[in-house]
C-alpha cells in the first residue's frame, strides 16, 4: 500500500513538472509573437507582477515578424 502511494506521488510530480514546462514554452511563444525578449519570463517569479504579465500576454496584439523578401 505504501508503494502505491509513492507511485502516485511520483506520477503527480512528473505530471506537474510537464505542465509547468508546457506553460513556460507557451509563454515563450507568446512573448516572441509580440516581439519581447524571453527574459520577461523572469517576471513570472515576482508575485504581483506575474499577474500583470499574464494579462498583458492575453491581450497584446501580435506583431508582424515575417521576413520581407527583398530579392525580387
Amino acid at each position: 500500500a505504501a508503494s502505491d502511494v509513492y507511485k502516485r506521488q511520483v506520477y503527480n510530480y512528473s505530471y506537474d513538472s510537464h505542465n509547468i514546462m508546457v506553460f513556460f514554452a507557451q509563454c515563450m511563444k507568446r512573448l516572441r509573437d509580440i516581439s519581447l525578449s524571453g527574459l520577461w519570463l523572469l517576471v513570472l517569479i515576482v508575485p504581483i507582477a506575474n499577474i500583470f504579465l499574464l494579462v498583458y500576454l492575453l491581450f497584446a496584439k501580435s506583431t508582424d515578424n515575417t521576413q520581407k523578401d527583398i530579392s525580387a
